[in-house]
């Protein structure tokens, strides 16, 4: 090819590069626009990305409970009494980001437990922003739990947010079949 043709070639691709960039900016503007709107109009703390959709998340209501949680899990068939789930307002990772929940380890590795010497799931508010919230991030959680205790290794983040997948499949088909 000349150095013509790889000119003409070079500014073509600019010129298309140019044309997504713009289309992506309008989008992301609309995107921004929709969740300034959104948090204007209610009583928010945060909004945040919905771990379970990916969506955004406006953070503000008030929280599904722990017992509310456990009794519709309960009529959906995922029943989560070998775990000692608690409610914390907030709590961040090391990097100051909200989490969801957590389960806990000491320093030497071992489970921390509950009072029944059940181990402990830890679950922010804004893991229980929503029943199916609250059904994502304890089952992710428990994951994590089952793999502590089963292999001394806690799980990969990839495999609990599966797991959790798969079991908030299981609840919304409950919900589907009436259960819930």
């Amino acid at each position: 090819m000349g150095i013509g043709t790889d000119i003409g070639l070079g500014l073509g691709a600019g010129i298309a590069g140019g044309v997504a960039a713009r289309v992506g900016q309008k989008a992301l503007l609309a995107q921004t626009d929709e969740l300034a709107r959104v948090a204007a109009v209610a009583p928010v703390k945060g909004v945040f990305t919905n771990s379970t959709t990916g969506l955004p998340v406006i953070v503000g209501g008030k929280p599904v409970s722990i017992k509310a949680a456990k009794i519709n899990l309960g009529k959906a068939g995922l029943i989560v009494d070998d775990y000692e789930v608690v409610r914390i307002a907030n709590l961040t990772d090391p990097y100051g980001r909200p989490v969801f929940g957590r389960m806990g380890v000491d320093g030497a590795g071992n489970l921390i437990r509950g009072p029944g010497s059940k181990p402990l799931i830890e679950v922010t508010d804004l893991g229980l922003e929503s029943m199916e919230q609250a059904t994502f991030t304890i089952f992710h959680e428990v994951h994590h739990v089952r793999s502590a205790l089963g292999s001394g290794v806690v799980s990969m983040e990839e495999h609990a947010n599966a797991f959790a997948a798969r079991m908030l499949e299981r609840f919304r088909a409950a919900q589907r079949a009436g259960r819930y």
